[in-house]
């Protein structure tokens, strides 16, 4: 919320810190596991070089245009008589850097399959939806604000970014075994999507008031779009870790015959996120961005995503088949009715699926509240 209404450099990085500080914490949570203490020194070094290499851009962009102020920071960039330098060019591109750290962009995404698998599994839940989510926030209020007068920098820059990092997130994420690094990739591949509209402004039509505006609420949305299906998919996968640690993919295998309520809400939320109907969600968050890609003059970059999407269904469709295969019973320690599920985490997981189903069939309520963004 800080982070959001943010309209000064101080101000972003506060918020950054106030996201990222309590997120080292929670990544180590259990103490006594080599791995979670490993995650969270991973985050730790890495949030603090991205944290660092964001700061320096900022103190350049301060040191050039004499305000911390987004706005002023705007006027003055814009002003005809300021001097546009390849030292500004730098702060800019440092600025963009610093938050693709956050939002585990590649080639900055390294730190988090380790940091998902190392930490205990609501909190990779956490770090994939709260921390990126206000990654994504800090990198639009500062590019769409800020330093929009130099969106002919940051434009190509975030395209070469989200081409790097759907492709390398999807194809990864295809070879992977362990479910929740399975996710961490594909987290990662979403980001590179959600990175597609604001590329937009690498084009001069897609650096018009209308389109960027549109740009930035078709981001918003998929977000929360994208928010709502993963954490129910990590909800999904806390239940059959009570009953496989090991959580690998082939644990999922024949889920059906056990619990085929649960193995239900897998297969929804592996379409949503792959934007395959019946989750209708999923494959609205990603017309719209196809959709203002085009718009923007982005043919190229809208066939990256079209190719991506492919591949990135190959992986989620195949784990919506896997349970319901019924080729024997997974391994584990016990059936999973032995191993009841807490009610806590039922309701989060029917929260969840309701929403999506709900989204799907009424996508108004979230384009209703992002801003300069219509159906039409």
């Amino acid at each position: 919320l800080t982070m959001a209404s943010s309209r000064d450099l101080i101000m972003l990085f506060i918020s950054l810190e106030i996201v990222s500080v309590p997120g080292f914490i929670i990544a180590g949570f259990r103490k006594a596991d080599s791995r979670s203490t490993e995650s969270a020194i991973k985050f730790f070094l890495i949030g603090v070089l991205s944290t660092a290499v964001m700061l320096f851009g900022m103190s350049i962009v301060y040191g050039m245009t004499g305000s911390v102020q987004l706005e002023t920071i705007a006027a003055r960039l814009a002003d005809p008589s300021f001097v546009q330098t390849p030292a500004m060019a730098a702060a800019v591109a440092l600025v963009v850097v610093g938050f693709a750290f956050k939002v585990s962009a590649a080639p900055f995404h390294f730190w988090a399959p380790d940091t998902y698998q190392g930490a205990p599994v609501p909190v990779a839940a956490f770090l994939s939806v709260a921390s990126k989510a206000a990654g994504f926030t800090g990198l639009i209020v500062i590019c769409s604000v800020g330093l929009r007068p130099y969106a002919h920098v940051w434009g190509p820059l975030l395209a070469i970014l989200a081409t790097l990092t759907m492709t390398l997130g999807n194809l990864v994420a295809v070879q992977q075994r362990q479910m929740v690094r399975l996710l961490a990739y594909s987290s990662i591949g979403q980001a590179g999507y959600m990175l597609v509209p604001l590329s937009i402004a690498a084009t001069a039509k897609g650096r018009t008031d209308r389109l960027l505006s549109d740009a930035v609420a078709a981001t918003v949305a998929y977000i929360a779009i994208y928010a709502v299906l993963n954490l129910g998919m990590f909800g999904c996968v806390i239940a059959v870790a009570r009953r496989t640690p090991r959580n690998l993919v082939a644990d999922y295998r024949g889920l059906a015959r056990t619990s085929p309520l649960l193995a239900g809400a897998v297969a929804f939320f592996m379409l949503g996120l792959a934007g395959v109907p019946p989750a209708l969600a999923g494959l609205i968050a990603k017309f719209y961005i196809f959709r203002t890609a085009i718009d923007g003059e982005m043919g190229w970059l809208a066939a990256v995503m079209a190719v991506n999407t492919v591949i990135a269904a190959w992986y989620y469709l195949r784990i919506a088949f896997t349970v319901f295969a019924g080729v024997g019973e997974p391994a584990g320690e016990a059936p999973l009715e032995r191993r009841r599920v807490p009610a806590a985490l039922v309701t989060a997981i029917a929260i969840s699926l309701v929403a999506a189903v709900v989204i799907g069939f009424y996508p108004d309520l979230i384009f209703d509240y992002t801003p300069g963004f219509a159906l039409r």
